[in-house]
């Protein structure tokens, strides 16, 4: 009984493990047939795509053949109907075509033609006279140069303190004598002078000359009313305090080739107050110039050493004339209009524009700097008209000659430099 249920339990081992086979082979043969009919699947769909771009292709080719074709019968028409055309017109004609045809015909003139030289003449004047009105007209208006007084008057309130004629001859300084009756330009700056101390209650005892732009003639104005000042018996210092491009080193002859201390050398240590001013061949004035362009001029002149200097020479001399470098572009003008008590503008004649004047003077008010007036240099309108030259010789003596004065208010200034 006990060999059966051992035989029972062998045979159902085996039954189970029979089973297990079978099982695992049908799973294996089912997961085979399975892969290959996916495989079959993936190569089907890949056919059918295939198929259906060439299918695509196929009516994009047949749209297209049959837009050219639709194109080559609607061409062939217009060509059959335009031949067609053209083999009724020359059937019309019964002649060939001629390159010649008649456009106007020609007429028998009523009388000799010949040209009018005097219509030519005043038809060529009158256009001429046109043309020039409109191209002076234009030029004028176009213009922004301030050329004469009244275009400066009509600028600005300040007022025109003085005006200088134009001079194209150098000027050397240098044992250079004082005669009353000598020139216009002495009589120019004479009137300058005089404007000065009618316009405030005193002259400003340090007075910064300026301009918009280089070559306006604000180095000459300087020096010239610094010599004024000196032959009416006042001690006067004139500092060349453009230590970008200095130029009153070649006024005077006496100091061109001489190696001497500068206003750079002081204001950067290397120099004492004491040795900077020299004295000229002209009584009462002394200079302190500069020969050669400094670094960071800007710098060196807002340092306290320059306020020295100026203290300084206010102790020691009736009037400072400083001459600066122009406005525009640069910060050097700014700060001497600060330094000084005023400002006087040089402006030239047939040089300076007017919306650069009014950009220098707003950079002035910028710097807090006073501009009591302005000098009209480089002008070149005829004698008479310069400081009553005429009052003098040619005209009765009540000829009213106020428009020379500063026709406005007492200015009281005072000193900035503490």
């Amino acid at each position: 009984m006990v060999e059966l249920e051992k035989q029972i339990d062998n045979l159902d081992k085996q039954l189970q493990s029979e089973t297990i086979t079978l099982n695992e082979n049908i799973i294996n043969s089912l997961e085979a047939h399975y892969l290959a009919a996916l495989e079959n699947e993936k190569m089907l769909y890949k056919t059918l795509n295939a198929q259906k771009n060439a299918l695509l292709k196929s009516k994009e080719k047949t749209v297209g053949y049959s837009s050219l074709l639709r194109e080559v019968e609607t061409n062939r028409k217009i060509y059959d109907q335009l031949l067609e055309h053209m083999k009724e017109i020359s059937i019309a004609n019964g002649i060939t075509d001629s390159a010649i045809s008649i456009i106007d015909e020609a007429f028998v003139p009523y009388a000799p033609f010949s040209a009018s030289f005097m219509r030519q003449l005043a038809l060529g004047s009158l256009l001429g006279i046109f043309l020039g009105i409109i191209f002076a007209f234009t030029r004028e208006y176009f213009d922004d140069r301030i050329k004469t007084t009244k275009e400066l008057e009509q600028l600005t309130i300040l007022p025109i303190l003085g005006n200088i004629p134009h001079n194209q001859n150098k000027v050397n300084f240098q044992d250079q004598k004082y005669d009353k009756t000598s020139s216009l330009e002495i009589e120019a700056f004479q009137s300058l002078t005089a404007n000065l101390e009618y316009l405030t209650d005193d002259i400003p005892r340090i007075i910064h000359i300026t301009s918009t732009q280089p070559g306006e003639g604000k180095s000459i104005t300087a020096l010239q009313l610094a010599k004024t000042f000196a032959q009416n018996e006042s001690k006067v210092l004139l500092i060349d305090a453009d230590l970008r491009k200095p130029s009153l080193y070649k006024y005077f002859s006496a100091f061109e080739n001489e190696n001497f201390k500068s206003l750079s050398d002081y204001l950067q240590g290397h120099s004492t107050v004491e040795e900077l001013t020299k004295k000229s061949a002209c009584d009462n004035l002394s200079v302190l110039l500069e020969k050669r362009s400094t670094f960071n001029p800007a710098k060196l002149l807002a340092n306290n050493r320059f306020i020295t200097l100026l203290d300084y020479a206010m102790d020691h001399f009736d009037f400072i004339i400083i001459d600066s470098p122009p406005v525009m572009g640069l910060a050097d003008a700014l700060i001497l209009a600060n330094r000084s008590i005023a400002t006087l503008f040089v402006v030239a004649s047939n040089e300076t524009k007017r919306t650069l004047l009014v950009n220098a003077l707003k950079r002035i008010q910028l710097g807090y700097g006073q501009v009591i007036g302005f000098v009209l240099t480089k002008d070149k309108s005829t004698p008479k008209e310069h400081y009553g030259f005429d009052y003098y010789y040619d005209n009765p003596p009540d000829q009213d000659y106020n428009y020379m004065l500063a026709p406005y208010v007492r200015l009281v200034v005072t000193p900035k430099i503490s």
